[in-house]
């Protein structure tokens, strides 16, 4: 997905497809329990949403964001699966899955909201 960009109808209607093989298949959704339990982040990006009450009124017209997680984020949740399926009391996460992750994303929410005027050519 490009974040800059989303194309959020492209990952409602992905979610919709995979709501109906659910809903048509039993088999599938025990496959999916299954899937799910071993990967987390993965039921976090195909089926969460955030809810951004500022968007309406602006060019993001959605309230209801589909939560679709960052590599950095996924890297995360891996490594606390990890520590947790092995019991580690106590672990600090590596520096580069935590560092600077909060001002990228401040970042990168600030560009969408507010991008850039346009710069004059020199």
């Amino acid at each position: 997905m490009d974040y800059a960009h989303p194309d959020y109808l492209e990952e409602f209607e992905r979610r919709h497809e995979n709501l109906v093989r659910i809903k048509a298949d039993p088999a599938f959704l025990a496959a999916s329990k299954i899937h799910y339990k071993d990967a987390p982040w993965k039921f976090i990006t195909d089926w969460g949403f955030t809810y951004e009450p500022r968007n309406p009124g602006t060019d993001m017209v959605l309230a209801n964001i589909p939560f679709v997680l960052w590599d950095k984020q996924i890297e995360f949740l891996e490594w606390l699966q990890d520590k947790w399926q092995n019991l580690e009391r106590n672990p600090r996460p590596p520096n580069e899955l935590t560092s600077g992750i909060r001002d990228r994303i401040l970042k990168a929410h600030k560009q969408r909201l507010h991008p850039p005027a346009d710069i004059p050519e020199m």
